[in-house]
């Protein structure tokens, strides 16, 4: 399964690295280039401190209702800053209908500004992708991970690639089915949760 960071582009803004405005192309390269999200047992290995996030696989995820939902695709939908409680992990659960492949990737990221490295390198976006079979929701592939990079940025400053996890139409996507995609945003260790951005691109990853 591949999984890549990017960038995409958000409605009124330039690009989704929004803690430095002038980033350019540049910006916008790295993120593309940047390295795949951490599997969950690569991160369940590393000293986290506070307390721990469920996994967001359970069962309950692929029963309950969708907080949102599109048919085709998503174009630049972002959620509430707080949806914790509910017996989905603290998660929102978004539903596209008859996917339309002519939009070759679709994502989930972090949405709100990192503006230090501390609060870009403690960000973190889980996500579980789900087909539907039949009248059930099936999960396709194990829970996600990514974290925020900090990095060199254009005239010697710094800025966050936000979390963010994407599935293709050359891996994971098919034409016509029907996918869930639960995903939480939070800081490493927490379960209080940040705003995320769902979208999908016509552009080739």
């Amino acid at each position: 399964m591949k999984i890549v960071r990017t960038m995409g582009n958000v409605a009124g803004t330039g690009s989704r690295l929004l803690t430095v405005a002038a980033l350019g192309a540049l910006s916008l390269f790295n993120a593309a280039c940047g390295a795949a999200p951490e599997t969950s047992e690569q991160l369940d290995a590393e000293a986290n401190a506070g307390v721990a996030t469920e996994a967001i696989g359970q069962a309950a995820c692929a029963t309950l209702a969708p907080y949102s939902t599109a048919t085709g695709y998503i174009r630049n939908f972002i959620t509430a800053i707080d949806y914790t409680g509910g017996t989905c992990a603290n998660s929102w659960i978004f539903d596209i209908t008859s996917y339309n492949a002519n939009h070759h990737w679709t994502d989930v990221a972090w949405y709100d500004p990192l503006t230090t490295s501390a609060s870009c390198t403690s960000a973190q976006v889980d996500a579980q992708l789900y087909v539907k079979s039949g009248s059930s929701w099936v999960k396709q592939g194990g829970q996600l991970t990514a974290r925020g990079v900090w990095g060199p940025a254009p005239f010697n400053s710094f800025a966050c690639t936000n979390p963010d996890i994407t599935w293709t139409t050359a891996a994971n996507l098919v034409s016509g089915k029907s996918y869930r995609i639960v995903a939480t945003a939070h800081t490493v260790g927490h379960t209080t949760t940040h705003a995320l951005i769902y979208n999908s691109e016509t552009i080739v990853h």
